[in-house]
């Protein structure tokens, strides 16, 4: 009994150990891997001009932000097509995989004071292509008395096609890192009915997704 309740005792104590070893990697405790810092350092490359969409403003994460989402490499920028005029906010983060599978805009965008209009729905971009993928998109209003609308289209993706995950923290559980990227862009405009219409939110990210495979997410594999 004496061998049984010491080998117990082992067993415990090993699996403890294990479990905070897997913690600690999955979480980067002990240091960031190479894989996700070649990753941070990439976020530079993000294009200022594709297409028809050219930068307008750039604005680095607020420092609080950053330690929040453990991101090690981030970009957010304001795009205008110099065609349209139309404009759209995009972001994109890189990190170590359970603190970016959260913090969605449904859990962000009320504390800006925005109210989600109706649920979040799936739309493709690029489905055929091996850039492409699904998004989440989501409607919010302005709880003023402007009352504006703004549509945001969100996924991730580990290295493979984006994806609106369901449950990102666990389908994405695993990966050495997972990007996130956003796109917000005015109400006006934007059909959020119709599958494959033309709304700015979607020929933005048609437009940036090929760009940003090659010269981010995968330059290697271009």
């Amino acid at each position: 009994m004496l061998i049984l309740r010491k080998l117990s005792l082992a067993i415990v104590i090993g699996s403890a150990l294990l479990s905070g070893a897997v913690a600690g990697v999955l979480n980067h405790r002990w240091g960031v891997s190479t894989d996700l810092a070649d990753a941070g350092r990439r976020i530079a490359d993000f294009p200022d001009r594709f297409g028809p969409w050219e930068c307008q403003a750039t604005k680095p994460f607020e420092p609080e932000i950053v330690e929040l989402l453990e991101c090690v490499g981030h970009t957010s920028r304001t795009y205008r097509n110099r065609e349209t005029g139309e404009s759209v906010q995009v972001a994109l983060h890189v990190g170590p995989t359970g603190p970016t599978s959260v913090h969605t805009p449904d859990v962000c965008f009320p504390s800006q004071n925005y109210m989600q209009q109706g649920e979040r729905r799936r739309v493709t971009v690029g489905a055929a292509m091996r850039w492409g993928g699904s998004f989440w998109q989501s409607a919010f209003r302005a709880n003023n008395l402007r009352g504006e609308t703004i549509v945001a289209l969100y996924g991730w993706t580990g290295g493979d096609r984006w994806t609106a995950a369901d449950r990102p923290r666990f389908q994405f559980a695993g990966k050495p890192l997972l990007y996130k990227l956003q796109v917000v862009a005015a109400a006006s405009g934007i059909e959020t009915e119709k599958e494959g219409g033309r709304a700015t939110c979607r020929r933005f990210l048609s437009d940036l997704l090929p760009v940003l495979d090659a010269q981010v997410l995968r330059p290697e594999r271009s």
